[in-house]
């Protein structure tokens, strides 16, 4: 990868969750793909970049993002669809395996998994724990629907890497703005019966802590104006991870 894996001192939350079988993989892959820009919202924790604030929520989503296969998943209509589409790419000598495809989501084959890749990684546990929550419960719920057009989820994608939770998105379907803090808000409400049935509606909550104390990238920013240095950001960084 050259220059490109130089580049990425980042750090990446990967959740991985059962599915049965592979048409299950693609229905909660396309799930999760149409909620990647909440996610990343949520978990926006990069505002950082050698030494300077970029202004964005989550630095680290665009750094990646210079991978090949990265970003938004393709839309895919089912289990063989995502098959041929690997098998293409291998016989063209772009990949040895389907693992070379770092998409936001995806099927991990080794696993048996869907794998989401797009949150930052989190400084406070709880933020771990909520997280994956949502996203059990995103794919518990996961109902079949069809994919949504990425080149519109991607529009979405990139105001939660700008604004986190201050983000507006639109609904390309219903012609309508929403707030990220409403989506998340409204998302919760409707996973409580999923999370109960999968035992983490205490989890799932800490959603909403999000939502009201604020994410990562907030905090590191208040942090550094708190310290005014970015030594001091750092020193707190570590005590807050230590203590977790």
């Amino acid at each position: 990868m050259g220059w490109v894996a130089r580049t990425q001192a980042i750090y990446g939350l990967h959740v991985h969750v059962a599915v049965p079988d592979g048409e299950a993989a693609i229905g909660a892959v396309n799930e999760l793909a149409r909620r990647v820009p909440l996610l990343v919202a949520l978990s926006a924790n990069s505002p950082f970049w050698r030494g300077t604030d970029t202004r964005l929520a989550s630095t680290r989503s665009k750094i990646f993002e210079m991978f090949p296969r990265s970003g938004l998943p393709p839309a895919f209509g089912g289990w063989e669809d995502f098959v041929r589409h690997v098998e293409t790419l291998v016989a063209s000598g772009s990949i040895p395996d389907a693992s070379w495809c770092w998409w936001d989501a995806r099927p991990h084959l080794k696993f048996g998994t869907v794998e989401l890749r797009a949150p930052d990684v989190q400084t406070d546990a709880s933020h771990t724990a909520a997280l994956v929550a949502l996203v059990q419960c995103l794919v518990a719920g996961a109902d079949g629907r069809a994919p949504e057009d990425p080149l519109f989820v991607t529009e979405n994608k990139w105001r939660a890497v700008r604004h986190g939770m201050d983000a507006t998105f639109y609904d390309f379907a219903e012609g309508k703005s929403v707030q990220a803090r409403a989506l998340a808000r409204g998302l919760v409400e409707e996973l409580r019966p999923v999370a109960q049935e999968l035992s983490c509606e205490a989890e799932l909550e800490g959603v909403l802590e999000i939502v009201e104390r604020g994410t990562g990238a907030g905090l590191q920013r208040a942090a550094f104006e708190k310290s005014g240095s970015l030594e001091g950001l750092v020193d707190q960084l570590a005590e807050a991870t230590v203590a977790e």
